[in-house]
């Protein structure tokens, strides 16, 4: 692996860390991407209820349908900024490496990468799964979209769960099989939110 994608990894391990650790403040998100919301996809309000900045370069923000809350989402919007020498094929390189490396311990990881002719973007989708804190289990879907920003480089995902050793089964079968191509062609049409970083 190039040695930028290495200290890009050793990076974004670190933020993930910081991140897992802000989920739990109570306090108001901070809006700092000009995009407030609501997003629509699929027909459904997405509205702003999470941000993060840890590091100068780095902002993410998320979003959550009307009655849904973060520690238990069926579906969520994200936006992740990141400034600097990384561009799409670097960003979504790495998630690729992070997810060859979950397999050890998860064996419902599953990815495919998209590259526009163009090379201007890309679209990964993959599955993965987990445990909540009390222990149940999770199945989750998800889809980044990468594009460049003056800079550096965006990404806008969709991220759809399901919970419990059935639901989490139905959510596979019944939801995400027959309906993959559709959400993913759905986030691939989806305007990318026009982003203004606060002036320094």
């Amino acid at each position: 692996m190039p040695d930028g994608i290495r200290c890009l990894g050793r990076a974004l391990f670190a933020l993930v860390l910081l991140l897992a650790a802000a989920t739990s403040s109570a306090e108001a998100p901070i809006e700092r991407l000009g995009v407030p919301g609501p997003l629509q996809l699929d027909g459904q309000a997405f509205h702003f209820v999470w941000s993060s900045h840890p590091f100068p370069h780095f902002y993410k923000q998320e979003y959550l349908p009307e009655g849904q809350v973060l520690t238990r989402y069926g579906q969520m919007l994200m936006i992740d900024v990141l400034l600097g020498d990384a561009g799409p094929r670097e960003l979504a390189q790495f998630k690729v490496a992070e997810l060859e490396a979950r397999k050890a311990g998860d064996p419902v990881v599953n990815y495919d990468l998209i590259m526009k002719e163009d090379g201007s973007s890309y679209l990964l989708d993959f599955v993965v799964s987990g445990r909540t804190s009390g222990g149940e289990m999770i199945v989750e879907w998800n889809a980044y979209r990468y594009e460049a920003l003056p800079g550096g480089a965006v990404m806008l995902g969709i991220s759809r769960r399901g919970y419990g050793h059935d639901g989490g089964r139905s959510f596979l079968v019944d939801e995400m099989k027959p309906r993959r191509q559709a959400w993913i062609s759905e986030l691939a049409r989806l305007d990318m939110p026009p982003i203004a970083l606060p002036v320094p």
